[in-house]
């Protein structure tokens, strides 16, 4: 990945110095950006439709996942590609084009791109309900859980089935380092409001002063 376990705790990883993040004001990539700095590694943040807040060590491009030529710019003397893009952020009239534009035209044309290069790592996000986590599951799920859209998901876990799928043959066709990592439901201060993100921190606390379930 981009962080290795030293003796002193997380460390920066010596072969990579500059980072692409895809998705910058997510709930992943706004997260991800300030951690990586404090690292120690230079951060490019790819500014799309909303403004990137500008911090010591940022730099800022801007293009979009769609735009293959901004791409080519963007990645240009990177070391590592941090692709944390959500799909219902795509254009497009209908949810299925907007789900398609991000989660599989888009990882294709950023493929395409990082096969041009060398890159150290190629970090996907993906999300846990590629297992089709909110159906019954017979047992626990793990690296070898069958992949099935569930309904409640709608076109949004047929495409981040498709898109792991694309990065996997890129990988074996390609060789680029590809690292999927699969999110659960993310609670941050800017998706759940400032009341319940003030309770989540409680709990939190409670939970590790207190040791309670």
């Amino acid at each position: 990945m981009l962080i290795q376990q030293g003796k002193t705790g997380i460390k920066k990883n010596d072969r990579i110095e500059k980072v692409l993040v895809i998705g910058p004001n997510g709930n992943v990539g706004s997260q991800l950006i300030p951690e990586l700095l404090k690292l120690g590694y230079q951060v490019r943040a790819l500014e799309f439709r909303s403004k990137v807040e500008q911090r010591e060590g940022l730099e800022v491009v801007k293009g979009n996942t769609l735009d293959p030529e901004s791409l080519e710019k963007a990645i240009d003397g990177v070391d590592a590609v941090c692709n944390m893009t959500r799909a219902f952020t795509g254009p497009g009239a209908t949810d299925c084009e907007q789900w398609c534009n991000c989660a599989v035209r888009g990882t294709v044309n950023l493929l395409e791109a990082a096969k041009e290069v060398k890159l150290a790592r190629f970090i996907a996000g993906s999300v846990d309900l590629v297992f089709g986590i909110t159906e019954p599951q017979d047992g626990s799920i793990n690296e070898n859980s069958p992949k099935h859209a569930p309904k409640a998901g709608g076109y949004y876990g047929i495409f981040k089935i498709l898109e792991e799928e694309m990065l996997r043959q890129y990988y074996r066709l390609f060789g680029i380092p590809i690292v999927i990592t699969r999110f659960p439901l993310i609670w941050t201060k800017s998706f759940c409001g400032d009341r319940v993100w003030s309770w989540c921190c409680f709990r939190q606390r409670e939970k590790r002063d207190n040791k309670i379930n």
